[in-house]
């Protein structure tokens, strides 16, 4: 699951043509792209026939903003939970990787055959005591009202995570519960608020990844 923005074609094609479809161990491996609605119809029009040839795009039904990030992230959860309804949809795990990403796909495989990943887990590097953003002009501003602890909860890194499927359906009742105070960046909340409330268990690894910009 590759969250990316709808100018982000170039982007796209990259991973399509490199990590996404290296050929490896995981035969059934599929790479899907979330992209909300862009602000114009042209733009629009472009990622419809982006989609007509490679069939590998989902929209979900509002515009693509940084401010919606969270609203894509839970997209993306929903889709997978929905589909795990079909018994021929059985992965292991989900991969949730930002489309500026470049993994490596082979260090990966080594590692993932290595990992005992329980059904409830989110796998990924943890981000310790991060502070919100309390100036107005910051990107990831937040005020007080919308949270008002000095730190946020423990949480995973945003650009790269693995969940679990059986921790997906949990983490959308915590969600859909409308106990736990929502907050615009997806790392933060599914990762770190209604997953650590939920007491869900994070592993850490350190060097599967690496972060280039392309």
């Amino acid at each position: 699951m590759i969250p990316s923005a709808p100018e982000n074609h170039a982007l796209r094609q990259k991973i399509r043509s490199t990590w996404g479809s290296a050929p490896t161990r995981f035969q059934r491996r599929q790479t899907y792209f979330f992209v909300g609605l862009a602000k114009t119809s042209e733009l629009q029009k472009k990622i419809f026939r982006e989609n007509v040839s490679w069939k590998d795009i989902i929209q979900p039904d509002f515009y693509d903003d940084f401010r919606n990030l969270t609203y894509k992230s839970l997209s993306m959860l929903y889709w997978v939970h929905f589909r795990l309804a079909d018994k021929r949809f059985n992965p292991k795990f989900i991969f949730k990787c930002d489309d500026d990403n470049l993994v490596d796909i082979f260090q990966l495989e080594d590692y993932l055959e290595t990992l005992d990943m329980y059904d409830d887990e989110i796998v990924c590097a943890v981000k310790e005591e991060a502070v919100p953003a309390r100036i107005g002009t910051e990107k990831k501003f937040i005020d007080a009202q919308a949270w008002n602890e000095p730190l946020y909860p423990r949480c995973c890194f945003g650009p790269a995570y693995f969940v679990a499927p059986a921790a997906i359906s949990e983490l959308i009742i915590a969600h859909e519960s409308g106990k736990f105070p929502f907050i615009p960046y997806e790392d933060v909340y599914i990762t770190g608020n209604i997953c650590f409330i939920k007491n869900r268990t994070i592993v850490v690894y350190s060097y599967v990844l690496q972060w280039f910009d392309f």
